[in-house]
């Protein structure tokens, strides 16, 4: 019976040490969790930071449109050049020194057709961009008046590789009134090192009347 009360205290010791054992490794255990659980939410947070950061990228606005080219006519007819049929001055007569180029009908020779309509073509042209980025987005906003209304005015964007030429774009208008219009035009280049030359025509312009183009712009789109 002695053996057994001993026996029983001594069971009772280790059942009595045990549980403080396991209450320290209970403790360890809940520091670790916490700070397992700190470095979870920390990682968290991280991850939400640089995901917060990727849709702020994501959102922001594309890049603004840049200028390329702005040919006008201030200084009379620089680099501009009249297609075959087309007599073109500068300002217009009294008012030599009008902002704008006047283009009219030559018929002592003769001018290009229109592909769509066979219309005479009386034009005018200009380099804006030598050495152009292949996938380079171009838009071209002319302003343009008629002496008389229902006139067709196209604005044309033409690259070319040598004398070849690639690839066109245009915009087709007709004026119902004598005021300015801003026709616009875009482009995307598919050639790298191509030229893109600017082009203003009136499809069947009357001997007696006039299409006045004011200064361009060329943009990046």
């Amino acid at each position: 019976m002695g053996d057994a009360g001993r026996g029983g205290f001594r069971a009772g010791r280790r059942r009595s040490y045990a549980g403080r054992h396991e209450a320290r490794r209970g403790k360890a255990w809940a520091r670790r969790a916490a700070v397992v659980a700190g470095v979870l939410v920390a990682a968290a947070v991280v991850v939400a930071g640089l995901s917060s950061s990727g849709s702020r990228e994501a959102a922001r606005p594309p890049p603004a449109s840049q200028l390329i080219a702005a040919p006008g006519f201030g200084f009379g007819l620089g680099e501009w050049r009249a297609f075959p049929g087309t007599y073109l001055s500068k300002g217009q007569l009294g008012d030599p020194d009008a902002m704008f180029a006047r283009m009219q009908r030559d018929p002592t020779v003769a001018a290009a057709k229109d592909p769509a309509t066979r219309a005479t073509m009386t034009g005018l042209a200009i380099r804006v961009i030598t050495g152009a980025t292949a996938g380079m987005r171009l838009r071209a906003t002319v302003p343009v008046r008629c002496s008389k209304p229902d006139v067709t005015v196209v604005v044309r964007l033409s690259e070319l590789v040598g004398d070849r030429r690639v690839e066109q774009s245009e915009r087709r208008a007709s004026l119902r009134d004598d005021a300015w219009h801003e026709i616009e035009a875009e482009h995307r280049v598919l050639e790298a090192g191509a030229v893109v030359q600017l082009e203003i025509w009136a499809l069947a312009l009357p001997r007696e009347q006039w299409i006045d183009v004011g200064q361009a712009k060329v943009m990046s789109a």
